[in-house]
């Protein structure tokens, strides 16, 4: 026994004598087992162990989900009770108080295979075990009030885990043997889930497979996910191999997983193998939905396919939450979904959360995109605007480039300003005020990954025929939303490991918020907005924005 796997038995040894809680056994084993390696480069890559409610809350709508389906439960019904945040638990609770059914549900749970292909210190399978035994418990209770003898009880063997460092496997065995209260039942493998056969056939799959980013050579060749660079498509790809028909799957994933183009190769095999998906995202700012990891994320659920030649698909999907940190406690329980088609190839799945968002995402692509407005350096002359990535509720354009000062006072030219060139028949100030509208910053929540923004999201955004007297007017809000702009302006002195000490500007663009009103108001009209529509906007993540 090694020295890790030494002190793994001993903090065991000391939380059984403790008789310590579930989730603080995973806490302390998983920090014996997290430092092995550099820890600042296994959170920026997103190998990170899980925030406990989020393992209980996926875990429980899977197994929940599962045995609804066995009690005849109309997939519709089950989708939608998904999609409202429904209690699961208690509505297998109330369709199990017949014999029959009380006996199918009994017989099922306990043969139930609950598989996490990246165990780590266990905290799916502690989430797993809790569910298997609330529902066994929830099953009791109906068979008391029935008068008949309880079914097949849930078993430690049920569950199923896979990691690639035998550290993980040897933190996860002791916190399963605290929990579970029976030692070496569990089916613990030390492998590499990406290597074709290392994963066993299950009936759920739960997890958060590490988002180490990976070239294609290190992946096996026969996945079709082979050029995603994330292993955790890989693992994705592999797990829904051995998931069963009918089996249900959620994994914390990337958000890039369900908006950006590299990742469309995970998208597909999604739409291969599941028909019915609930997609959750989640922002980092102001808050992460797991403490101490900046890491913008996708709870993504899905049903296994049990007609691998049917086309018909069922896809739900949530807004794009951000949050205050007093407001994570019962974050997951306030997440709904709305249903949308699944997504085509190369397509993004939008993240929206309400039937007014459903309303504006149709009404605003029935235009045209940017593109047309947009042409190559040069062509347009001086009819230029330029623009920059923020960390924070805004996206800055401007028809200025903001100064910049090194050390010694001497202008730098800014490298991470770009420029925009607008065709000679449009006013470029006109696509200044509509890029730095609150409905283009809705737009592009709404698709991207909010980290990067690309030149083909600018081009892509839906914008409809301005006439002559709109475009005066929008022209003249780009004029006075520059002046705003400069009037919040401030320079700040930082230092950079990279580049050394610069004065740079910064701009509170809260405060040109009226003119950013006018802006969505005048270009309401010109969508064709109605009043719902309009207030959303000018309401949407206001009490960031201010």
């Amino acid at each position: 026994m090694g020295v890790v796997q030494q002190r793994i038995a001993d903090v065991a040894e000391a939380v059984r004598l403790a008789q310590l809680p579930p989730d603080v056994a995973v806490d302390l084993l998983a920090g014996i087992v997290e430092p092995r390696s550099d820890a600042t480069q296994r959170r920026s890559d997103g190998s990170f162990f899980t925030a406990p409610d989020v393992a209980i809350w996926l875990t429980r709508r899977a197994i929940g989900a599962t045995l609804l389906e066995l009690l005849d439960a109309p997939a519709g019904d089950i989708d939608a009770a998904l999609a409202d945040g429904a209690d699961l638990t208690r509505i297998v609770g109330d369709r199990a108080m017949t014999s029959a059914a009380h006996a199918a549900a009994a017989s099922r749970l306990a043969e139930l295979r609950v598989l996490d292909p990246s165990c780590g210190a266990g905290a799916f399978l502690v989430a797993a075990w809790g569910a298997l035994v609330e529902l066994q418990g929830v099953l009791d209770g109906a068979a008391r009030v029935l008068g008949i003898t309880p079914g097949a009880r849930v078993r430690p063997a049920q569950l199923l885990g896979v990691d690639r460092d035998p550290d993980a496997i040897a933190a996860c065995a002791a916190t399963l043997a605290i929990v579970t209260g029976a030692s070496g039942t569990a089916q613990l493998t030390c492998a590499d889930s990406i290597d074709a056969g290392a994963l066993p056939a299950a009936d759920i799959v739960v997890g958060n497979p590490p988002f180490v980013r990976a070239a294609a050579a290190r992946s096996a060749g026969d996945l079709r996910t082979a050029q995603v660079p994330n292993m955790s498509a890989w693992i994705v790809e592999r797990a829904l191999e051995v998931l069963r028909p009918n089996g249900r799957i959620a994994m914390v994933l990337p958000i890039s997983t369900i908006c950006t183009s590299a990742f469309e190769p995970a998208r597909a095999a999604w739409r291969a193998s599941c028909d019915r998906v609930h997609v959750s995202s989640f922002d980092t700012i102001p808050a992460s939905l797991f403490p101490g990891v900046v890491q913008r994320l996708a709870l993504v659920e899905g049903h296994r396919r049990v007609d691998e030649g049917a086309t018909a698909d069922a896809w739900h999907v949530s807004r794009y939450h951000r949050w205050a940190a007093a407001e994570r406690p019962g974050l997951l329980d306030r997440v709904r979904h709305v249903a949308m088609p699944a997504p085509g190839d190369g397509g993004s799945l939008p993240k929206v959360g309400s039937p007014i968002e459903l309303a504006l995402l149709a009404q605003v692509r029935r235009h045209a995109p940017a593109g047309r407005f947009l042409t190559s350096a040069g062509a347009g002359g001086d009819n230029v605007l330029h623009y920059k990535r923020r960390w924070s509720y805004f996206l800055l354009f401007t028809d200025f480039v903001p100064p910049i000062w090194d050390a010694q006072g001497e202008p730098r030219t800014p490298s991470e300003f770009k420029t925009l060139h607008v065709v000679p028949e449009l006013d470029a100030r006109v696509l200044l005020a509509l890029y730095s509208s609150t409905l283009f910053w809705w737009y592009f929540a709404v698709f991207t990954d909010n980290r990067n923004v690309n030149l083909r999201d600018l081009r892509a955004f839906p914008v409809p025929e301005i006439d002559r007297e709109r475009a005066a007017r929008l022209a003249t809000l780009g004029d006075e939303l520059m002046v705003a702009l400069r009037a919040c302006s401030e320079v700040r002195t930082c230092t950079y490991r990279s580049i050394g000490t610069i004065r740079n500007t910064y701009f509170r663009q809260g405060a040109t918020r009226p003119v950013l009103d006018r802006i969505d108001e005048e270009l309401a009209a010109a969508y064709g907005l109605d009043d719902a529509q309009l207030d959303f906007l000018l309401g949407f993540e206001r009490r960031f924005r201010s």
